[in-house]
């Protein structure tokens, strides 16, 4: 018997003529019952070139738009941050994070690093042996694994759509999509934890009909991979497996697919289990450390989602249209025009909801249920909800727009223009806000210009109190990123750079931490005084200083 997931008509014989055509299979596509093939359309041998040239098209388009974003993003200190252990393991042999003060809450840092997942980091350390060592080489890897998730979502609406057009134009919007495009351009790990989620649904769709066995084990291969790279796209990965499993499946699980579901989280586990022996206490209080960990200003902590679900759901979806689509201000009526695209996504899944042509498809099924749980999983499990992670949800609502529009001829006219125009907004404005990013060129106006100065006024053995991305400006080895300047630490570097993050992030802490008001006015005129300034930022040199002393006498 079908599971009534995935029954594309409705069995009832008292159904009318028109829910009998809305529920009807479109020419070509098969009713989904476990076990068989969810994409029963033939391939002709002269579908073959066109699909395979416009799938050659959109991966040169894709290098191109990519590409041209790594290189203008400004640079953010997680890069750094993640880039400093695979830079120690290449120059010094252990897999330390030195460049960022701690305030003793992570012990052990300076020489292992645990407390986030390594598996980015050490294929980024491989990556750099191939590569010259600077920031573009390291965005070069996210990009990769943005050609690894094209090719995840080609699969995964070519196989439930039955129809590889749709998912050519699926992959061909998140070319230009912005929050797809920012991650691939960007040297984090959230690319490669998003793609090796997808890659696991794509994986176990592909292989599912020719052995079930073959298939889990390649999805959970992805799953357990990621496991290694990131916690949150970890458990949406797993998650979304899950469902898919439970949509297309559930009759023909047996327990000895545990066979085939272990092994891989068995190897991947022992490689890092091996690697938090080596010091168990310092995995537990680092790891755990950063899963409990506060800002300094004494924000929530992130997962305080759990405890209060509403209001993790209100701040997830409010800090989306600020951060992402922003900013709002209805006080003076300024509202940016890409607030369009979140409600082009909204009238799309409104249509999808409504319509039983659409809602019976199982692709479109599986989106609306892909975009509700993994948008109530980041508001729970990360309610402080950075803007990288997004990548894990918003390319999901581009692509359930593409689907809605495809399938928009079994509509009426005046659905079917709205759904088109839907689609057509999205494409347009993600279009228009990668040009104006490529344009704007954060990287050459804002970083290139600080970037020259600090290494004309800074000498090349000091040491130096800067945000974490002026590590590759400046060296890690001589780079601490401490927002505090010494305040707890006490520590004292040669130079002090305060830009235009460190200014705000002074003036934050002058409201919310106790005495810094004060003792960062006191450092910056009785122990450091003013050797440059400009509009973009300003440069301190420590007084009364043996290193103060001979740059002088020089």
């Amino acid at each position: 018997m079908a599971h009534p997931w995935l029954s594309s008509a409705n069995k009832s014989p008292h159904a009318d003529a028109r829910r009998a055509r809305f529920n009807s299979p479109a020419p070509g596509e098969a009713i989904i019952f476990p076990g068989v093939s969810v994409d029963s359309r033939p391939e002709t041998r002269h579908s073959r070139p066109s699909k395979f040239l416009a799938m050659a098209g959109i991966g040169t388009l894709y290098l191109a738009t990519a590409l041209s974003v790594a290189t203008v993003i400004y640079p953010l200190d997680d890069e750094a941050v993640f880039a400093n252990p695979a830079y120690n393991l290449i120059t010094s042999g252990h897999f330390g994070t030195n460049i960022i003060e701690h305030y003793n809450t992570l012990p052990g840092i300076e020489t292992r690093t645990y407390w986030f997942q390594p598996l980015f980091s050490l294929l980024l350390a491989g990556w750099l042996q191939v590569l010259p060592v600077d920031l573009f080489s390291q965005r070069l890897l996210s990009v990769a694994w943005g050609s690894v998730a094209l090719a995840a979502w080609f699969v995964l609406c070519a196989r439930l759509a039955g129809s590889a057009w749709c998912a050519t134009i699926a992959v061909f919007a998140l070319t230009f999509d912005y929050v797809f495009l920012s991650a691939a351009g960007s040297g984090r790990m959230d690319m490669m934890n998003a793609a090796l989620s997808w890659l696991g649904l794509a994986l176990y769709l592909q292989y599912r009909d020719i052995s079930l066995p073959r298939a889990v084990f390649l999805a959970c291969s992805a799953c357990a991979l990621n496991a290694l790279t990131h916690p949150l796209g970890a458990i949406l990965g797993a998650v979304n497996l899950l469902l898919i499993v439970a949509l297309l499946d559930i009759p023909r699980l047996q327990p000895r697919l545990l066979l085939s579901a272990a092994p891989p989280f068995v190897l991947v586990g022992s490689a890092w289990a091996a690697y938090i022996v080596q010091s168990p206490a310092d995995f537990a209080s680092q790891f755990l450390g950063n899963v409990h960990l506060t800002s300094l200003t004494g924000d929530t902590p992130r997962l305080s989602g759990l405890s209060n679900p509403p209001y993790a759901l209100w701040r997830i979806a409010y800090n989306t249209v600020q951060d992402i689509y922003g900013p709002v201000d209805t006080a003076l009526s300024a509202v940016s025009a890409k607030l369009l695209i979140p409600l082009a996504y909204l009238v799309a899944i409104a249509i999808a909801v409504s319509y039983p042509a659409l809602r019976v498809h199982l692709l479109t099924r599986l989106l609306l249920l892909l975009c509700l749980i993994d948008f109530t999983l980041l508001a729970l499990l990360n309610i402080r909800a950075k803007i990288n992670y997004y990548i894990h949800v918003l390319p999901l609502f581009t692509i359930l727009t593409v689907v809605v529009a495809c399938r928009s001829h079994l509509l009426s006219r005046a659905v079917r223009c709205t759904a088109i125009a839907c689609c057509a907004g999205v494409l347009l404005l993600n279009g228009a806000r990668f040009a104006h990013s490529v344009h704007y060129n954060a990287y050459q106006t804002n970083y290139l210009p600080v970037q020259r100065v600090l290494r004309a006024v800074i000498p090349s053995d000091a040491t130096v109190f800067a945000q974490s991305e002026w590590a590759f400006a400046l060296g890690f080895a001589r780079t601490r990123h401490d927002s505090l300047l010494g305040f707890r630490s006490g520590t004292r570097l040669h130079y002090l750079v305060v830009d235009r993050k460190q200014q705000y992030n002074m003036d934050i802490y002058s409201q919310a931490v106790p005495g810094f008001r004060q003792y960062s006015q006191t450092l910056l005129t009785d122990e450091y005084e003013l050797v440059h300034q400009d509009s973009l930022v300003r440069i301190f040199r420590l007084r009364h200083h043996p290193f103060t002393a001979r740059l002088m006498a020089q």
